[in-house]
């Protein structure tokens, strides 16, 4: 049988909502069905929505809850909130470094990692890996970059955003193309699932802690820890063969949520500096399934890839 709140359970509510105001971690007020031992009960309270419950004595007084208010019961759950964001894989509005992209005729899929600007035309281009953008040696100039990725299209049409431009040769062991953003195009330097906007770039450090969004594992962070690296790559998926890579190896961030670091689409995406959104790599590659040790991940220094391509980023 549906209840509703009574005239001194609605009183309780609004003191409570004030109350939440100073106390830390509350992301949520409500009155409704009180859980003991993770299951719900039919007992109702006001509700204090955490997220993460402590130990009372760890807390300060002034942020410990009342047992009770005005006589209803106080309830604590712990949960957190957010909004639904768009899908990186699928059609987007914005183009902006994190969505899906890739080769229409070759029929290659991975994630735009920058916008970025021709330092002598000034023109616009999307910069992700030679294996995302041109996928293979009978890719073209003008070959046409959808968003999303041939490979996340389903039966939804084409969405032209760019056309490709030009490449590093895997034997320069640089994983790398651009594509010449197409007219009418909405760009957004903003990384996709964050708030971050590469401004500036810097040299990966060991221990420098990162951050990535991929089309397929979304916003992702770890942890550098090798650097000045050579790395062999088998491209022979992509109609070439082994190849020896320059670039830095990234592991998991202990300190943060447990999350994907590296899953297959997620390639040509951007790792930038935690704490100031600074350009930091180019994803090229990931775990290969086969080492113990298999959560990590590869990418070149992006000043690196930005001098032998002769660009920069929008806003530097």
């Amino acid at each position: 049988m549906a209840r509703s709140p009574s005239s001194n359970a609605v009183t309780a509510l609004s003191k409570a909502k004030r109350l939440a105001r100073s106390l830390e971690g509350v992301c949520g007020v409500d009155y409704g069905f009180a859980f003991k031992d993770g299951k719900r009960t039919d007992k109702l309270s006001v509700r204090f929505h955490m997220n993460r419950k402590q130990r009372l004595s760890r807390l300060p007084i002034d942020q410990r809850l009342p047992n009770t208010i005005d006589g209803i019961d106080v309830d604590v759950l712990e949960i957190g909130y957010s909004p639904h964001a768009a899908s990186p894989r699928a059609p987007q509005r914005l183009v902006q470094p994190g969505l899906s992209v890739g080769n229409l005729k070759q029929r290659t899929t991975g994630t735009l990692g920058a916008i970025v600007r021709d330092l002598a035309t000034q023109e616009r281009y999307l910069l992700s890996n030679w294996h995302v953008l041109c996928g293979g040696p009978e890719a073209s100039v003008g070959d046409i970059i959808s968003q999303p990725g041939p490979m996340d299209l389903g039966s939804k049409s084409p969405n032209e955003v760019a056309r490709l431009e030009r490449w590093l040769r895997l034997s320069e062991q640089f994983d790398a193309a651009l594509g010449r953003v197409s007219e009418g195009i909405d760009l957004s330097e903003q990384l996709f699932g964050t708030a971050l906007v590469s401004t500036a770039t810097v040299a990966p450090a060991l221990g420098m802690s990162v951050v990535k969004s991929g089309a397929v594992s979304g916003v992702s962070r770890a942890l550098v820890d090798g650097v000045s690296g050579t790395y062999r790559i088998d491209y022979t998926g992509f109609g070439d063969g082994p190849e020896w890579m320059q670039g830095f190896r990234l592991v998991p961030d202990n300190a943060a949520p447990a999350a994907a670091l590296s899953l297959e689409g997620d390639s040509g995406s951007l790792w930038v500096e935690r704490t100031t959104g600074r350009a930091v790599g180019l994803h090229f590659a990931g775990e290969d399934d086969v080492s113990p040790l298999n959560d990590y991940a590869l990418a070149h220094a992006i000043d690196e890839v930005f001098m032998r391509l002769n660009v920069g980023l929008i806003a530097a």
